[in-house]
């Protein structure tokens, strides 16, 4: 009896230290650069958002957009926006379910593309001469999406945009609650159910005349490289491409060289 306590006691202590080691290492958190103006969006048809604004004197203006489980002060994010500021002004935010920002997360992008449109429409009236938005998996795809509906966006960098999920997975799923709650220490607050969205490739068109950006990972496990492709080759001119051979999923600081000097040279 007493083994198998101690059995049970060391596998407790041991998924413990798991979701400690996610939580703090590949999802750990850290402030964003000084100055920063927070707030909370509120906004019709959307929770309240948490924001960010990186206020540096520039004329353009770059939201960044967060991948699933992820937050604006995701450390490796931060990193990029470190670099972003010295550009550009940046507008950072939390989806909703994420971070500081209220709601539930569902991973449909159509969600996440309506948070995203509220905050455009919120940069707006900001004052900038042209607005970017670089977004990261779950954000590419809602950037595409946005654009594509007519959000107030004048150019668009799509990090590892997600393809088409497996037909066996496509639409509402029930979520366990084990699945729930792990998310939650994580920091991310999951619907009952979700949304597996088919891909914005079918809308990428609509992103002209606009510029658009497609990124592809090359070490990424979740995106295939013809997933990529084909977002590029729905889109229409101007469009770029850009491959990261040595990059994982939506790695921020690999992607931040080459998309900021993407919008510095086609943002306004």
């Amino acid at each position: 009896m007493i083994s198998w306590r101690r059995t049970g006691l060391g596998l407790g202590l041991v998924s413990l230290g798991g979701v400690a080691a996610l939580r703090y290492g590949w999802f750990g958190r850290t402030a964003l650069p000084e100055p920063v103006e927070g707030g909370m969006l509120q906004a019709p048809g959307v929770p309240d958002l948490a924001l960010a604004w990186l206020r540096r004197g520039h004329r353009r203006l770059l939201i960044v957009a967060h991948g699933f489980l992820k937050d604006m002060h995701w450390r490796p994010q931060v990193v990029m926006t470190r670099e972003a500021a010295q550009r550009f002004d940046v507008l950072c935010f939390d989806f909703p379910g994420h971070g500081y920002s209220g709601g539930v997360a569902d991973v449909g992008y159509t969600r996440a593309a309506a948070a995203l449109c509220r905050v455009a429409d919120h940069a707006t009236a900001l004052g900038y001469d042209a607005i970017g938005v670089v977004g990261f998996s779950m954000g590419a795809a809602a950037a595409v999406m946005a654009a594509a509906g007519g959000a107030p966006i004048d150019a668009v960098a799509s990090v590892a945009c997600p393809g088409d999920p497996p037909p066996a997975l496509a639409g509402e799923r029930h979520q366990p609650m084990a699945w729930r709650w792990f998310a939650r220490l994580l920091g991310t607050r999951l619907d009952a159910a979700i949304h597996l969205e088919q891909s914005p490739a079918p809308l990428a068109a609509a992103v002209a005349p606009r510029p658009l950006l497609v990124v592809h990972c090359g070490l990424d496990t979740l995106v295939r490289e013809e997933d990529s492709r084909a977002l590029y080759a729905a889109a229409a001119p101007p469009k770029g491409f850009v491959e990261l051979p040595r990059s994982t999923h939506a790695w921020p600081p690999a992607a931040s060289e080459p998309v900021l000097r993407w919008m510095d040279a086609h943002l306004g």
